[in-house]
Order: C-alpha cells, then structure tokens, then sequence
C-alpha cells in the first residue's frame, strides 16, 4: 500500500529534540480553522513511497541524526497512517534511531497502540479546552484527545504538549490554566506555545467544508503575556498526575 508522504524535511529543529529528519504524511480528519497546511488534508494527496524507500532516505544522514536528534513523523496527522509506520520504525528503532510523533491524538486504534511501542516522544497538539469550542475550531470532538492523552500517561510515555495561539479564541488565562492543569504529570517534559500566523492562508482552497479564522497573528505581546502565566502555573501546580477534567461549556 506504501506511505502517503506530503513532504520531508532533512534538517528539522523545530520538531523534537536536536537535528532530525521530519516526514510529513499527508491526511488529516481535522478541520482546523487556522490550519497552516490545508494542503495535506486529503488522505491520497500525497506520493507514495514504500517503507523501504523512507528508510533509505532516513539513513542518507544516519549520522547527523543519531548524533543528537532523530526522525520525527508529523503532517497532516500521521496516526492515520500508524499501520504503515509500524514496519518503518521498527527498522529505525533497530539502528537506534530516536523517533518522535507529531500528532494531534486523533484515534487509539490497534494500529496506534503498536506503532506507539516503537516511539520515544509524543508532540501532542491539544487545540483548545472546551469541548463547543473545541469542535466549532477543529470539527471533531475532544473526548478522543482525552482518552489518548490519559494512554500516554498511564503507560509512561513522554510527551510534549503544543498549542497554536489564535486571539480572540483561546488566548485567555483560564484556557492556558485548564491547558496546564488536564496536561499535567511527570512524563509532560514540555508545554509549548506557539504563534499563530498566516503564511498557510493561500493554502486554502474556495471550496473548503469549513471556513478558516479571520484572526490576524498573534502579537508578541499576547505571546509574552501568556508565557509569563504559563511559567507561574507550571511552578505552582500541586495536582497529582491524573487527568483532570477539561472545562465543559
């Protein structure tokens, strides 16, 4: 069937831990409206490239990214691809290789489950905390978000937390808080905030099912703001290391 491949990038710094080789695999279920890379959506618009063939790429610079780094598998989301991975990363994991996913924590298939037993680092984007708003920004519910954070957790996995900051939809202290709070545990090693910007707009094409935000890019002063309040909530939580739940409006 071979893996639908968006686009690689070979020296990636933005996606995991030090120099790494980044697959983007196209597919996506998610509709987000401020998506950066509407491009990818369509599971089939992508090339096809077997595992064997990724592999070989990958290995061009084995050295580079077994130095420090490693592979990390983004997109579109790339869980809906989990079966096809699964070979691949058992073949990386036998030369050592560190490989992260990039995910939103779409599905907790079978599939999944045994591609995430070959995964060192899971960089989860949790797009909001409310439930209307989550599924008005994204066009699909947070309770599968949920379940699969709490799979993260409760076997022991590290995981990154990002989410992209759109003003006026969840640049607010109480998000920011509920973010840390439901993402909160020993095995959370990162919480990341990022700016949205518009560089992806002419991606999108008339006729989308969804109708992307006409927010503009979030200022530096918003960002700050909320990195300030992040640092003090990530020093001041007292929580145990269970899921707690999100707000519901």
């Amino acid at each position: 069937m071979g893996i639908q491949v968006h686009k690689m990038e070979s020296f990636g710094t933005l996606d995991g831990p030090g120099l790494r080789g980044v697959i983007f695999l196209s597919g996506c279920h998610k509709r987000c409206r401020y998506c950066h890379n509407a491009d990818s959506w369509s599971l089939s618009g992508g090339e096809v490239w077997s595992a064997e063939a990724v592999y070989d790429w990958i290995m061009r610079n084995k050295g580079y990214y077994l130095r420090n780094g490693g592979i990390t598998f983004s997109g579109g989301e790339p869980l809906l691809q989990a079966k096809e991975l699964v070979g691949l990363c058992e073949m990386l994991k036998k030369e050592g290789f560190h490989i992260a996913i990039d995910t939103a924590g779409v599905t907790l298939s079978q599939d999944v489950k045994n591609l995430l037993k070959f995964v060192d680092l899971v960089i989860m984007d949790i797009k909001h905390v409310h439930f209307e708003t989550f599924l008005w920004l994204t066009g699909e519910t947070m309770e599968i978000t949920l379940e699969f954070l709490g799979f993260l957790m409760n076997h022991k996995m590290e995981y990154w937390i990002r989410q992209v900051i759109v003003e006026g939809i969840n640049d607010t202290i109480e998000q920011l808080e509920t973010l840390e709070k439901i993402t909160h545990s020993e095995y959370r090693k990162k919480i990341e905030l990022l700016p949205y910007h518009t560089m992806g707009e002419h991606k999108w094409s008339a006729d989308s099912p969804i109708t992307k935000t006409d927010a503009d890019e979030t200022s530096p002063e918003t960002m700050d703001h909320l990195n300030q309040a992040l640092l003090f909530f990530s020093k001041n939580d007292k929580t145990n290391d269970t899921i707690k739940s999100p707000i519901e409006i």
